[in-house]
């Protein structure tokens, strides 16, 4: 007690001597007795080092005394020529990026305070290595007349893809085939055959990985034609067919055939980039349309184009507006597009020598005289009138497709056999699934609908509520888009279960469920019918 005491009074008697005041520079006492003295911390024992991708991940124990740390390193064991990594670190995690893959590196810490810096922990080290990059997804496929375009989404991770093939079946094991390595996104391959189909899977690689296959695409080198529509450019493909027997219907209950011939097809419903030039070249007064020299404003003559419906781009543009649109065009009814057609076959004529000269789909009833005006008013099937035309399949001029037609062109996959049909196993989409998705039915929802046909179509699930550029989703083996979803398609056939009073589309839409993309379901409307959501494509025989 004495001892306590008489510290107290030495305290005392300094605390007056010095006169000291309560700031933060007022003489501490206690440190003459030791107390708060700062020193340098002691070295931080060995880091904890997790490789990643280009990326060592640290974490250390903490250490009494420190406030911060440093982190150093080096591709050589001698710690003479670490680097200091980044300044002081508060904390006890840090991550050193920027390195080099399957290289080693060589990790020490130092522990700091106000007092100075430790020596150098006890030393670590890790080697970043490349992740395990995930199967690339589904693979876009463009045909060309004897190549196929390739084009994917990177896989994180990845730093090159290995392109494999199969061209005798939609098979892993059995005749697969090596292509090659590419290390971009995108791959043409030339010299294929046409008319032959081709099944391609892709893996994902770095140099410590490769990942499993992707999904499988189909594709088929098939010729094609351009037509350049005062510089609007629209392809339709070409298929060659000799009356190849197909299923129909949503459960591949019915059968069908087309007439043998050479049938082309658009690449794409219509643009309203399209339509636009096609409309307003035949409603002009001042054109002579059939070539007789004679214009409207000359004499009168009957050449001119009457529509329907003026057509929108998309669901919501204006008439006249966006006249470069790449949307399909929609609102217009099945005789706007039946007239429509007619319109284009005379430009072609008119444009391109008439070699070939193309036969009108579409005429009244002397079978010589093209339709050329339509309208919006009730159904009238008098011979030769808007609603019930004399109408040549076989005639070489633009038209609607008929139902089968479009659903042939939906359906192919290969003729695998031969046996002039398409109803063996992998030689056809089935009617429940989307056109150009093998992996699944897209309706009804359960254990074995498809996971990626919103790959292959613009439906009211992924579509925003909105039509969408053609082409922006992937098309079929024959590089058909938009045979599902984006907008309904025009047919010429009437309905069986509505003969003389609604035509067939196909194909669901925009605003549509999943239900309505089946390749085998119809649904139809009344030839006076005009909605945002229907528009159509083209067709012609050869």
């Amino acid at each position: 007690m004495k001892h306590i005491i008489s510290i107290v009074v030495f305290l005392g008697i300094i605390a007056s001597a010095t006169g000291c005041k309560k700031t933060s520079e007022s003489f501490n006492p206690l440190l003459l007795l030791g107390g708060g003295t700062v020193t340098v911390p002691a070295p931080p024992g060995a880091a904890t080092v997790t490789p990643g991708d280009e990326q060592l991940s640290l974490a250390w124990t903490a250490v009494a005394g420190a406030t911060a740390y440093e982190v150093w390193f080096s591709s050589s064991s001698d710690s003479g020529t670490a680097l200091l990594d980044e300044g002081d670190i508060v904390g006890t995690t840090h991550i050193i990026d920027g390195l080099s893959n399957s290289n080693p590196y060589y990790v020490w810490l130092k522990a700091k305070n106000s007092a100075g810096t430790s020596e150098f922990g006890p030393m670590a080290s890790g080697t970043p290595q490349y992740p395990v990059p995930a199967p690339p997804g589904a693979v876009r496929v463009v045909p060309g007349q004897t190549s196929l375009s390739l084009s994917w989404n990177a896989v994180s991770g990845a730093t090159a893809y290995e392109i494999w093939y199969n061209e005798v079946a939609n098979d892993l094991v059995t005749n697969l085939e090596y292509l090659g390595e590419n290390i971009t996104t995108s791959f043409t391959w030339n010299v294929l055959t046409t008319n032959n189909t081709y099944y391609i899977w892709l893996k994902a690689k770095n140099p410590a990985y490769t990942s499993d296959f992707g999904p499988v695409a189909i594709g088929i080198p098939v010729l094609n034609d351009v037509l350049d529509v005062d510089g609007v450019s629209y392809k339709m493909i070409r298929m060659d067919q000799g009356g190849i027997d197909f299923f129909t219907g949503v459960n591949d209950g019915g059968s069908a055939s087309l007439f043998p011939g050479s049938y082309f097809i658009g690449e794409t419903e219509v643009t309203y980039e399209l339509w636009y030039e096609i409309y307003t070249w035949a409603i002009d007064t001042s054109v002579d349309h059939d070539g007789d020299s004679f214009t409207f404003d000359d004499d009168g003559d009957d050449d001119v184009y009457t529509f329907a419906n003026t057509g929108i781009p998309g669901n919501d543009g204006t008439a006249g507006t966006e006249t470069t649109s790449q949307e399909p065009v929609t609102t217009i009814n099945w005789r706007s597009a039946m007239v429509w057609c007619n319109a284009l076959t005379e430009w072609y004529n008119l444009n391109n020598g008439a070699d070939p000269d193309l036969g009108t789909a579409y005429r009244q009833a002397d079978t010589v005289t093209p339709i050329r005006s339509v309208n919006d008013g009730a159904i009238d099937l008098t011979p030769g009138a808007q609603d019930n035309p004399n109408v040549d399949i076989l005639r070489t001029g633009f038209r609607l497709p008929t139902s089968d037609e479009w659903e042939f062109f939906a359906r192919y996959i290969d003729d695998q056999q031969p046996d002039t049909d398409i109803r063996d196993t992998d030689e056809y989409f089935p009617g429940d699934h989307v056109s150009g998705d093998i992996t699944g039915h897209c309706y009804p929802d359960d254990a074995g609908t498809s996971t990626v046909f919103g790959d292959y179509a613009v439906y009211y699930g992924n579509s925003g509520l909105s039509t969408a550029a053609v082409k922006s989703k992937l098309g079929n083996p024959l590089g058909i888009f938009d045979m599902g979803g984006n907008v309904y398609e025009w047919c010429f056939d009437w309905h069986p279960d509505h003969v003389n009073t609604q035509r067939v589309y196909r194909g669901g839409s925009w605003a549509r469920t999943a239900q309505h993309l089946q390749l085998g379901y119809e649904s139809s409307q009344s030839p006076n019918y005009e909605i945002e959501d229907v528009g159509f494509r083209v067709v012609r025989y050869q």
